[in-house]
């Protein structure tokens, strides 16, 4: 048995094994890669394989981002070839990774919801092996996350007319475009820096996958979609200042950025993560389609 770093030349066994072994969250190409190698955070000696008569039989990445006042560790990816788990392969690559995360002066490691470069927020609550693997190796449940649905061939998602009142209230809303960069910049700064990356990915995307609300040639609200993995109908984050809410500008970004998703053809909307279901049911339709367990686990000096 050999364990040694992962390289890009793994990509095809990688996605081999983790479509195997993840049954709930399977991956094409791209969406691997840009889990992997389109993750700044995303360095050498965080992401392991194991291989044995160079059969590659299973992989972890971490992924080490310092914020303040918590330099955080997650296990962003972990997967053991399905007749291989049991054997102690996923432990050893785990301890792996916790200790360089320890030699980084990571305090606490959490599972899976690296935002925001990550593929689940979570462990999914159906899939009760990886539930029971990370509570033996001392990793604590402290939080639940639900992914919602919507059906994007339900309705056609129109807002002329909700625009139009937001226009009577000298509210404007329009696609992004690349010289709006400074002022949601800003406006991003002030009220929700931890997004400015996913945001920005959606924003230099082509087409701009990004919708803003102005007032006073001022940001004052906005909605991202596929800023985190690609091709799949994600959508977030979005916001609106909180001295505007109540006046319908969330609902005209949503259904704005839905209705794009509807007209690239995919027949599904992702809402991850979601805090407000009622306002994505009302104007939306979603449902909620599955709940993640969170966990972590303190690292003490």
């Amino acid at each position: 048995m050999n364990i040694r770093a992962l390289t890009r030349n793994d990509a095809a066994a990688l996605l081999q094994v983790w479509n195997r072994a993840a049954i709930y969250d399977p991956m094409t190409a791209s969406l691997l890669k840009e889990k992997i190698w389109g993750d700044l955070n995303c360095y050498e000696d965080l992401a392991w394989v194991i291989e044995v008569n160079k059969q590659l039989l299973a992989f972890v990445v971490g992924v080490f981002r310092p914020v303040i006042p918590t330099a955080l560790g997650y296990i962003k990816l972990l997967a053991v070839e399905p007749d291989r788990q049991g054997q102690h392969l996923g432990s050893q690559l785990l301890k792996q990774v916790e200790d360089r995360l320890g030699q980084q002066g990571v305090k606490e490691i959490r599972i899976a919801e690296s935002a925001p470069n990550y593929l689940v927020p979570g462990v999914d609550q159906r899939n009760t092996r990886a539930l029971s693997f990370f509570k033996q190796h001392g990793y604590e449940p402290f939080a639940e996350a639900h992914n919602l649905s919507v059906d994007l061939q339900a309705e056609d998602f129109g807002t002329q007319q909700a625009e139009q009142n937001l226009r009577n209230r000298g509210i404007e809303v329009h696609r992004a475009t690349l010289p709006d960069r400074p002022a949601l910049a800003t406006f991003l700064e002030t009220h929700w820096p931890s997004w400015r990356d996913e945001v920005e990915c959606a924003h230099t995307g082509n087409p701009i996958r990004l919708h803003l609300a102005w007032m006073d040639k001022a940001v004052i609200g906005f909605a991202a979609y596929e800023g985190n993995n690609r091709g799949t109908g994600w959508f977030g984050p979005m916001g609106t200042d909180p001295a505007y809410r109540g006046r319908g500008i969330g609902a005209v970004l949503l259904r704005r950025c839905l209705r794009d998703l509807r007209h690239s053809g995919l027949a599904q909307a992702v809402i991850p993560w979601a805090a407000h279901i009622g306002f994505y049911q009302q104007h939306a339709g979603a449902r909620r389609s599955r709940t993640f367990q969170r966990f972590r686990k303190r690292i003490y000096p």
